[in-house]
């Protein structure tokens, strides 16, 4: 299930205990939606991350690689009120018949820049550590999380 929290009035689980209207299963789910009024109403908004306000990866900053340019954004709008018929006296009092629309657009751009990894050596398939460094210029070394002493080769 996929709802909007900002086009939802009511979400309800409910776990057992079911009444004769509701559908078998161990958990039921129900969401229920804005439902418009006697008031128009509305709002729009506009959800947004840009890849130049996120920090660079520590191994791209190494090796002088630009930060991915991942982007997000998530318009939408929602409005509701009373169906008002020009020319006419029905709903004049704004209280037999409503209306509510929402919409939300997902636009996501992924840039997933560069994969790291770490090929082992020979030496590093013997359980042979010395060469690594603790803070190499590429970025890809062991960041310090141990010292040599605490390697031990298997017997």
């Amino acid at each position: 299930m996929n709802t909007n929290a900002d086009m939802t009035a009511e979400l309800k689980v409910m776990t057992s205990n079911f009444g004769a209207d509701e559908s078998k299963g161990p958990v039921t789910i129900s969401a229920i939606g804005k439902s418009g009024g006697q008031q128009f109403h509305g709002e729009g908004y506009l959800y947004t991350r840009y890849y130049s306000l996120n920090a660079n990866d520590p191994q791209n900053k190494n090796s002088n690689i630009a930060r991915p340019e991942t982007k997000y954004m998530y318009p939408g709008f929602q409005i509701g009120g009373p169906v008002i018929l020009p020319h006419s006296d029905f709903n004049r009092n704004r209280d037999k018949m409503f209306f509510f629309f929402g919409t939300e657009y997902y636009k996501q751009d992924v840039d997933n820049g560069v994969y790291h990894a770490v090929v082992p050596t020979a030496d590093m398939r013997n359980a042979i550590f010395t060469g690594l460094s603790s803070n190499p210029a590429n970025g890809l070394g062991c960041g310090g999380l141990f010292n040599q002493s605490q390697i031990r080769r298997p017997a």
